[in-house]
């Protein structure tokens, strides 16, 4: 197994989608809402994964074993502000 890090090229796009939606589904079925659970799917996650490859303020990286991509982190050049919902500080508390 050699497992190497790249910033993502369209021909991953696609594996990264399942994974991120796979990820998605097992790390919060059960936590949140199972309508927002069932929302992330590959189709949707395809999209963000496009969106994102295009955006300069965006890193997307794959991890890939064997040209397969089985992990990705998205990070940002500049953070966002905060967002003033008082929900999620709810959230964050528990």
């Amino acid at each position: 197994m050699t497992i190497s890090i790249a910033p993502i090229e369209p021909q991953w796009f696609e594996e990264k989608a399942q994974v991120q939606s796979q990820t998605w589904r097992e790390l919060n079925q059960g936590k949140i809402s199972q309508e927002i659970v069932d929302a992330i799917t590959p189709q949707f996650a395809l999209k963000l994964t496009e969106a994102h490859a295009k955006d300069p303020d965006q890193v997307v990286l794959v991890a890939l074993d064997d040209d397969h991509v089985i992990g990705f982190a998205e990070l940002l050049r500049t953070p966002r502000p905060p967002a003033d919902r008082p929900e999620a500080a709810e959230l964050a508390s528990l």
